[in-house]
């Protein structure tokens, strides 16, 4: 056990970890970077992130806050990171502090944009993190249910088993259940287009289309994301109908708590991307993740469909009606 955890970002997925660690050891020492003091004062005062999560309440007697990363960092044994994947860059480049011989623990579901890496790839190709104390956890988790202690269960997914339990042990609680793989690209890949496949839900309900066609859609979509498995990461034994695949793609795909599900939505219903973005408090992860996993594809030669109808719509200005009437097409053929 880590005595000392910092909490990397001020998200709903990073209040929600705050929680986690509080619930899960009354002797654990939490740490918590937060880039703005405003709202690190108002958490102070109230003890609630009044933008994420706002009805729970922290225990801030226990976490130290503050808006500098280094000042965070350098007093933590194990990092947890919950920042969006297209602001991780950003957000690390004001780190001064030397991480390569800390643990580190992903809660982040996307890939880093431009580098079109993974975040295992990004964190040891750029900052010296060693995959034998990286772990990546992934589930069928919103963070809202997390807030209302609703059973979740997780994977934590690590090169080394031992650190996995080593994690899972660190984070348990009664609300909490966990399994541990070894499985991390595969698990990362999976997370990333999970999101992306939500996105498409959302597109094609806005578009008028009903639950049957949706099924087809998701079922297509975990086909896809097996497929680009076996072709980019073959070296694992998976299950791809384990939680942390099938699983998060349901929950992401079907919950109204889905802010990727939301965003595409809004997408089908006729709104601009821009306008989209402007609505959305949260980010769409599955918008950045998008037009990544595509430029992935097309270098890697992986035939992804749905990946390439969502690419279309979002980052090629094609109608989503266009799109997804192609999309119906390639689906009924492969099925049939």
């Amino acid at each position: 056990m880590n005595n000392k955890v910092a909490i990397i970002g001020g998200g709903s997925w990073a209040t929600a970890l705050v929680k986690i660690v509080c619930d899960a050891s009354p002797d654990t020492e939490i740490f918590w970077y937060i880039r703005h003091k405003k709202n690190i004062e108002h958490i102070r005062q109230t003890s609630r992130n009044k933008l994420y999560l706002s009805s729970l309440e922290l225990d801030t007697n226990r976490i130290f806050m503050s808006d500098n990363i280094d000042k965070i960092v350098a007093q933590a044994d194990l990092l947890l990171l919950a920042v969006p994947s297209a602001f991780l860059e950003s957000v690390l480049e004001k780190l001064t502090v030397d991480i390569s011989k800390k643990q580190v623990v992903s809660a982040i579901k996307g890939i880093i944009p431009n580098k079109n890496e993974l975040i295992s790839q990004y964190m040891q190709s750029h900052y010296g993190v060693s995959l034998e104390t990286y772990a990546t956890l992934i589930g069928p988790s919103h963070a809202e249910e997390i807030g209302m202690e609703r059973l979740t269960f997780l994977s934590v997914f690590s090169e080394r088993k031992n650190f996995a339990r080593q994690v899972a042990t660190q984070l348990q609680t009664p609300y909490l259940s966990f399994s541990i793989s070894e499985d991390v690209e595969g698990a990362e890949f999976a997370s990333s287009l999970k999101n992306i496949y939500a996105l498409a839900v959302g597109i094609a309900a806005g578009l008028g289309y009903g639950d049957n066609f949706i099924a087809v859609l998701i079922s297509s979509a975990i086909r896809e994301t097996s497929h680009l498995l076996e072709t980019l990461v073959n070296t694992k034994k998976r299950n791809i109908c384990d939680t942390a695949y099938l699983g998060d793609l349901l929950v992401t795909a079907y919950s109204k708590f889905s802010r990727n599900r939301m965003f595409g939505f809004m997408i089908g219903k006729g709104y601009s991307v821009k306008y989209a973005l402007m609505e959305m408090r949260m980010i769409p992860e599955g918008y950045y993740t998008t037009e990544s996993m595509a430029k992935i594809c097309r270098e890697k030669e992986v035939s992804m469909p749905i990946v390439s109808g969502v690419f279309h719509t979002l980052y090629g200005e094609h109608p989503a009606s266009e799109e997804f009437g192609k999309l119906r097409k390639q689906l009924s053929s492969k099925i049939n």
